[in-house]
């Protein structure tokens, strides 16, 4: 089968590639990517930090992009104002590199910024339950404006929810939207591995007649990732070379140090010590050392810098 990203319009290509830094998806996104295109509902299950967001959210920005929404087309869910908080930035870079907005609707948003929305829509909108429920009550809100182009409904930790009296609630919720919806919107859950994923599944469809699977691709263990080879060489380089200079400077002020004890000794002067870290110029000797080992301090950590930067451009590609 071919790779999911052959069906991403051209604009989300560009945006995954060049904004991005992509050159390949997780195995999470190709088979998610494929059932969302193909109008499935879904549980999309991977690790933290496993890529499950962008399993569902690129597939639904392609639609977007594809045909734009009237009002709102792509409602983002989740438990918590901070984990809307924490994926704000994210979901606006991935919206934003393709033309579209992302509006964060809760309890700490100025009042003339939802305003704002409400007269201007973004495409896609997150928001936790209780504050969607509030929009869906609210007489301000023109529901039918608003929502009767929402195409999906992503709920991030569903795991979380499913079984709980807030997860009944926020079922209750998203049926009361469908009555402003036009579409039988698709339902996409986000989880962590959990052992009931089908039933968990089964409570997200509610009253959707599509049909609905479970996305939950073996962990493949991390390949070796080899380090970019030429930061590689040149952090060794650059080590190798703040060593080569330091030495001969460090030599040079333990030299001076030498002699100026032998001077001392010849006038029948008491030393300390077989290196006179007290007699005479002790200031000058003393900054010079500082100097010379502050350059090979500088020198060694940005040889290491390199290396270690090296190591985690390969790792990035690794992890993509």
């Amino acid at each position: 089968m071919d790779s999911v990203f052959t069906r991403f319009p051209p604009r989300l290509q560009e945006a995954i590639v060049s904004r991005l830094g992509w050159s390949t998806l997780r195995p999470v996104q190709e088979r998610a990517g494929h059932a969302l295109l193909d109008g499935k509902n879904a549980i999309i299950l991977a690790p933290t930090a496993g890529g499950k967001t962008e399993a569902a959210m690129f597939p639904m920005l392609a639609r977007l992009i594809e045909r734009a929404p009237a009002g709102v087309g792509l409602l983002y869910i989740a438990p918590l104002r901070a984990l809307l908080n924490n994926q704000a930035e994210r979901l606006g870079t991935y919206t934003s590199m393709v033309g579209l907005r992302r509006f964060l609707w809760h309890g700490d948003i100025k009042d003339s910024q939802k305003r704002a929305f409400l007269n201007e829509p973004a495409e896609v909108l997150m928001t936790t339950p209780e504050s969607l429920e509030v929009m869906l009550l609210s007489p301000r809100v023109p529901h039918p404006k608003l929502f009767r182009d929402v195409r999906a409904l992503i709920v991030d930790e569903v795991h979380a929810l499913a079984g709980t009296d807030r997860g009944a609630h926020l079922m209750s919720v998203c049926e009361r939207l469908v009555r402003h919806t036009t579409t039988d919107g698709q339902r996409i859950g986000l989880s962590a591995t959990v052992g009931n994923p089908t039933t968990i599944l089964t409570w997200l469809q509610g009253t959707s007649r599509r049909e609905g699977c479970v996305i939950d691709p073996p962990q493949v263990p991390a390949s070796p990732v080899s380090p970019n080879r030429p930061l590689l060489f040149s952090g060794v380089l650059v080590a190798a070379i703040g060593a080569a200079v330091s030495l001969p400077i460090l030599l040079l002020q333990l030299d001076k140090s030498f002699r100026s004890v032998a001077s001392v000794r010849a006038l029948g002067l008491p030393v300390l010590g077989s290196i006179s870290w007290v007699v005479m110029p002790a200031a000058r000797r003393r900054i010079g050392l500082q100097v010379a080992a502050l350059c090979a301090s500088m020198c060694i950590l940005v040889g290491i810098y390199a290396v270690l930067l090296a190591h985690s451009a390969g790792l990035r590609l690794g992890l993509i």
